[in-house]
């Protein structure tokens, strides 16, 4: 998972380029495995051995159903974000990738595809009156399959972008499907664009899929029947769940939450709400392989942080170099998939789990205090934002500025590079963000593509914004490596870790205070 070839057992986490998503990867082989442990006890754990201490036997096997789950889907957090959103072309909202099918049979990759989404039980969502509903198989149309052969065009790549948007701006949501696949043969090469609507699948979704694709592919390749690894529970069990579990979070979180609401207007800029018809544009902008290298590998360790601690403190003094504002509100889209009070097992559910919540940032001249800072704020979040969704007219208290950092979604087996797979969203179709850093690592590079209101924001203004994030990050990277000591801040203080003399003069210490 970490693609490392040695792992000690005194080895961190982080610092193999570990975070929350890949956590969750690990957790689906232990099961397989026999094993049970959880995010979050990767997250604090850290290091190999102390990670290891947290296994336990998996006893007690939760079972879920492995036959169709069908039915209406409760209300998420995200659902009712989509419904505020008032989308222009709610249909063309979708995610999308290019994968390399060199060799494999036409009819093989659609059976795997089909295979696919009787399966993963969401893919057969249909959106009718603002419900998503899950249909039986029967019911469900499963996947338009289309194919091109594009041998003897002069500009394939182009012909390949083209045909693809097409392809992703005809979804029907009502009757569906909402999974769409189109295999293209070239000269040199052959590609299939895996198309499927944002309302039913996410980031950590597509490694799920990609995985089970390339099982299934070579299950049929090799003549045998396509047997995919067991469900764990369906994403309308989950809704289910998180909905009941919901009135707790509120109320433990309405006070933070009172607080940013109170603050919110003071850091948020005066831009305006984009309207339907404003244009975007985008820069796309990458850190080098050596700089991504320390970032992910060599620096984490000086500050106890993951990479998105870096990535926001530069993005937050990127926004400050855009109109000078002390405290910048950001809106942070997490993977969502957080322990709730009931026992559940998603590690290999389907769905959009995707959480999007603001936190309030403090800007800081100086590298140290930023870094720290940024680091707290994150820290100080209850429920990794879960609540936030929940509180009355919540979409009036998110910011204009929208991070999201996925990681590492492809590999190099799988991701056909060279080719686009056209407009996964509408030109029409934007939230309430005027500015949006949407970062992923491809090819042992960090890339960034920053979206930006082009009817507000000049194209001077935004370089300035790009400059000054690039050149933050590779400021923080070198402010890092120069650190002799590592530098323990308060959310890093774990009781199990004290000895009693600790406690003793941090209770000394405090009391001081």
């Amino acid at each position: 998972i970490l693609n490392v070839e040695e792992v000690g057992i005194k080895d961190n986490f982080f610092e193999l380029g570990g975070d929350s998503i890949k956590a969750i990867r690990i957790i689906s082989i232990l099961r397989n495995s026999g094993y049970r442990t959880s995010v979050k006890d990767i997250m604090s754990g850290k290091y190999v051995d102390r990670i290891a201490e947290s296994l336990t036997r998996n006893a007690n096997v939760i079972e879920y159903e492995q036959g169709e789950v069908n039915g209406v889907i409760k209300k998420t957090p995200i659902i009712k974000a989509f419904d505020s959103w008032n989308l222009k072309k709610p249909e063309h909202f979708n995610q999308s990738m290019m994968i390399n099918v060199e060799g494999k049979a036409d009819e093989n990759i659609k059976a795997a595809v089909e295979a696919l989404v009787k399966h993963h039980d969401i893919l057969r969502a249909v959106y009718r009156d603002k419900e998503l509903m899950v249909l039986p198989v029967s019911e469900s149309k499963l996947c338009d399959f289309y194919t091109y052969d594009y041998r003897g065009e002069s500009d394939a790549a182009k012909k390949i972008e083209e045909t693809c948007t097409q392809i992703q701006g005809s979804i029907d949501l009502e009757n569906g499907p909402l999974v769409k696949i189109s295999v293209f043969e070239t000269d040199n090469d052959k590609v299939m664009m895996f198309c499927i609507h944002h309302l039913v699948v996410d980031g950590v979704s597509w490694r799920i899929l990609l995985e089970d694709f390339r099982t299934a592919l070579d299950q049929l390749e090799k003549g045998e029947k396509i047997t995919l690894p067991r469900k764990t529970a369906s994403f309308k069990e989950w809704s289910e769940a998180f909905e009941e579990a919901i009135s707790h979070i509120e109320k433990k979180d309405s006070n933070y939450w009172s607080v940013y609401i109170k603050d919110f207007k003071s850091s948020h800029s005066n831009l305006g709400i984009p309207n339907e018809d404003s244009v975007f544009k985008s820069i796309t902008v990458n850190l080098g392989e050596k700089e991504t290298e320390k970032l992910l590998h060599d620096i984490n360790h000086v500050f106890n942080t993951q990479i998105d601690d870096i990535l926001l403190c530069a993005v937050v003094r990127a926004i400050h170099c855009f109109d000078k504002r002390e405290r910048v509100a950001i809106s942070i889209e997490g993977h969502g998939r957080e322990e709730i009070s009931k026992p559940i097992e998603i590690d290999r559910t389907v769905g959009w789990f995707t959480n999007i919540y603001p936190i309030l940032f403090s800007y800081y001249d100086d590298y140290e205090t930023a870094i720290i800072s940024v680091k707290e704020d994150m820290r100080n979040v209850p429920n990794k934002g879960m609540g936030f969704g929940y509180i009355d007219n919540c979409e009036e208290y998110q910011p204009d500025i929208s991070y999201n950092y996925l990681g590492q979604v492809f590999d190099n087996e799988t991701n056909a590079g060279k080719y686009n797979p056209g407009a996964s969203l509408a030109k029409e179709n934007h939230t309430n963000a005027n500015i949006t850093f949407n970062g992923i690592l491809k090819n042992s590079s960090l890339i960034f593509d920053i979206i930006y209101n082009a009817d507000l924001i000049t194209e001077n203004k935004i370089s300035e914004v790009v400059n000054e994030f690039i050149n933050s990050l590779e400021g923080i990277i070198a402010f890092c490596e120069k650190k002799d000591d590592s530098v323990m801040t308060l959310s890093d203080l774990d009781s199990e870790d004290l000895e009693a003399s600790d406690i003793g003069f941090l209770n000394d210490f405090l009391e001081t205070l």
